[in-house]
């Protein structure tokens, strides 16, 4: 079975340049982006609408896998140039990845 690669954050410049390192491997390649963006799939490269602090917006993502042989690559994050930690900002880091274990993840590999 070929590798499946989740990337979290996928409009995003991290995750844009794995997505660019691994587009012409041998694998699936599946970029998270919030439901309010937009991405082109290619050959290899599906996009998904969801939220990683909303479980419910993920399973699409996790569908059809084989846990073994799915890595997953989480990038998103929320960046704040202030001095102060917002509320979304102080909650956002636990809960996303326990979201992300919630959504049938718990045999991949993860790369956080």
């Amino acid at each position: 079975m070929i590798p499946t690669y989740i990337i979290t954050g996928a409009n995003g410049h991290v995750a844009q340049t794995v997505i660019h390192k691994l587009k012409n491997t041998n694998s699936e390649i599946r970029g998270l982006i919030l439901p309010s963006e937009y991405n082109v799939d290619t050959d290899n490269v599906k996009y998904y609408k969801g939220d990683i602090t909303r479980p419910y917006t993920m399973q699409d993502i996790f569908s059809g896998i084989d846990g073994p042989s799915t890595v997953v690559i989480h990038a998103a994050g929320i960046i704040t140039i202030g001095d102060e930690i917002t509320t979304a900002l102080s909650m956002w880091s636990g809960p996303a990845t326990s979201s992300m274990r919630a959504g049938n993840m718990e045999s991949a590999d993860w790369c956080t």
